[in-house]
């Protein structure tokens, strides 16, 4: 006999099934990222993305003189009917496309600073970006410098000045565009701008300034 204190099967409530709440796995963060000596690293780091860099850098001068080598008619041709300004604007435009690549690949390198925490291709095409478009506008000032303070003189002092200025303002502009993506990441992020720019920059003037003082004086050598 049915329990007169129950109601009708139809008019109870089936039980409430409640949903289990979902949980979130966080973001992988290392936080050694943010330890006080991390600058060392970080200086290290650059300096094995500067020498990336020039053997990068030297690879494609080698490879658009030798390509321009075996097209010399073809553009000897087109080249003639070019100013002088219009030939200086395209020398600039396939400077600024090897400082991109070279950019590209130096900052694949860097990633390894930040542990890898940094997007890849925000990192990179940003880099790249930067110093496409810093390096020939820097190369100009560097040579306008060269001509206004150092005119007719071919000591080591004007090559390292000249390459000063020529990688200075490319290092920390770069250097300043990166810390937008280093911020997601780790705090305090103008510390990778001094670190990256001072690196970059005094590597540049001292080595990449060094070389050329030695190679001209080689060249002035031989003519002699």
């Amino acid at each position: 006999m049915a329990d007169p204190t129950k109601p009708p099967y139809h008019d109870q409530q089936s039980p409430t099934a409640y949903a289990i709440p979902g949980y979130v796995v966080p973001t992988a963060f290392d936080p050694s990222i943010n330890q006080p000596n991390r600058w060392i690293n970080w200086m290290m780091i650059n300096i094995l993305s500067f020498i990336v860099a020039i053997v990068t850098f030297a690879v494609l001068v080698f490879i658009a003189i030798t390509t321009i080598g075996k097209l010399s008619d073809l553009l000897m041709s087109l080249l003639l009917n070019l100013n002088t300004l219009r030939i200086q604007i395209l020398g600039l435009l396939i400077l600024g496309l090897i400082a991109a690549i070279t950019g590209a690949v130096s900052a694949l390198t860097q990633r390894s600073a930040l542990n890898y925490q940094v997007p890849r291709w925000p990192w990179v095409i940003k880099t790249a970006l930067a110093v496409g478009m810093l390096f020939p506008v820097s190369t100009v000032l560097s040579n306008l410098v060269g001509d206004t303070f150092f005119l007719r003189d071919t000591s080591w002092q004007r090559y390292i000045t000249t390459m000063l200025v020529n990688f200075g303002p490319t290092a920390f502009g770069t250097a300043l565009i990166q810390a937008f993506e280093v911020k997601k990441v780790a705090n305090n992020p103008i510390e990778w701008v001094w670190v990256r720019g001072f690196t970059w920059t005094i590597l540049g003037s001292l080595v990449v300034g060094s070389i050329i003082s030695f190679v001209m004086g080689v060249i002035g050598s031989i003519s002699v």
